[in-house]
């Protein structure tokens, strides 16, 4: 992808390549500031790098993220060098979403080995079960990026019991050995009910 872009933010130039890569037509593409087809997340680092480029530096492998026509977002790594004469930036960019998708799967591989390898450690000291339940709850959170998690045992009697929880600083939390009513519309109840994996929005304790 190729382009030429005014230092107030619009697009004066681009090539065919923008079009194949986005979905949108040259005009379209031309029509509405480039910080508007960027991802919420990266435009204020986006403006940044305009306003570093447009006083003279010169822009090597920036990375953000630009919405296509159908609402997905890809990964775009650019490099540009200004015309303060012309007030314009002359820009490359390269699609390396696949390259980014391989890096985020490389490191919940490793994020989850390593997650391993604590548990096994902990499970090879013995002891308390307890505290390796603490710890088997805290590893998953991590890696599934929540803010708490819980491990529930299902009783005889119709109801669960929480063997281990673990919570971000703030967060709510079910503390080991609560009870937890299968009946609500909790994930622990949904799962229980349907034998199947369950997402649930919103926490009902918060």
């Amino acid at each position: 992808m190729l382009g030429v872009a005014s230092f107030d933010g619009y697009f004066t130039r681009v090539n065919p390549a923008f079009e194949r890569m986005l979905g949108y037509s040259v005009e379209e593409v031309r029509r509405e500031s480039f910080v508007s087809f960027v991802h919420p997340s990266d435009r204020e680092a986006t403006v940044a790098e305009l306003e570093r480029i447009s006083r003279g530096a010169q822009t090597v492998a920036f990375e953000n993220r630009y919405r296509t026509s159908s609402g997905g977002y890809r990964w775009l790594q650019w490099t540009g060098i200004s015309d303060p004469d012309h007030r314009v930036v002359y820009a490359v960019a390269r699609d390396v979403t696949d390259a980014k998708q391989v890096e985020a799967e490389t490191r919940a591989l490793l994020a989850g080995q390593a997650a391993l390898r604590r548990v096994a450690t902990r499970v090879a000291r013995e002891g308390d079960h307890t505290e390796l339940f603490e710890l088997v709850t805290e590893e998953v959170g991590r890696l599934l990026e929540a803010r708490s998690a819980s491990i529930v045992r299902y009783e005889p009697d119709g109801h669960g019991l929480v063997l281990g929880g673990w919570g971000e600083p703030g967060a709510v939390r079910l503390p080991s050995g609560s009870v937890v009513e299968l009946e609500s519309e909790s994930a622990a109840g949904g799962v229980y009910r349907t034998g199947q994996a369950l997402r649930v929005e919103r926490f009902l304790g918060e």
